[in-house]
């Protein structure tokens, strides 16, 4: 069961950074869904992922989420949703792969290396790792 409160919580923090996504109030049931919506305004014409204001928001978010209590359980814990359907979709496409670099060091990326590379596949792995510098 999803705790509801908490993806209330989850729900409002995204309107509140990300006004142009479009979420419904009952996707607070589907958090998954509502941060792969995030990657998906970021993957559009109108998201520009080189935006200092966008790399802040998507920054500010990722801290937001590991600032959130554990859920009961993957469906409601908040940093689990994050990288599964936020940063780890990011990886799929060479505009929001960009953003990774302001997600993560090049020490995290080697330090989850075979966890990525089963999640994104290596050849997307390898393209993030190469545009973080050292």
């Amino acid at each position: 069961m999803v705790e509801l409160e908490a993806m209330k919580k989850l729900y409002d923090e995204i309107l509140k950074r990300f006004p142009e996504v479009k979420i419904d109030e009952e996707d607070i049931e589907l958090p998954y869904l509502m941060m792969s919506n995030i990657v998906s305004w970021l993957n559009s014409r109108e998201a520009d992922c080189t935006d200092q204001d966008i790399i802040k928001r998507v920054v500010g978010f990722k801290k937001w989420c590991e600032s959130q209590e554990p859920g009961q359980s993957t469906a409601d814990d908040i940093m689990t949703i994050f990288i599964v359907s936020f940063y780890e979709d990011l990886f799929e496409n060479k505009k929001t792969q960009s953003l990774i670099a302001h997600l993560s060091s090049r020490k995290e990326m080697i330090a989850n290396k075979e966890y990525l590379i089963s999640w994104v596949g290596k050849e997307n792995y390898d393209t993030v790792l190469k545009s973080i510098k050292k």
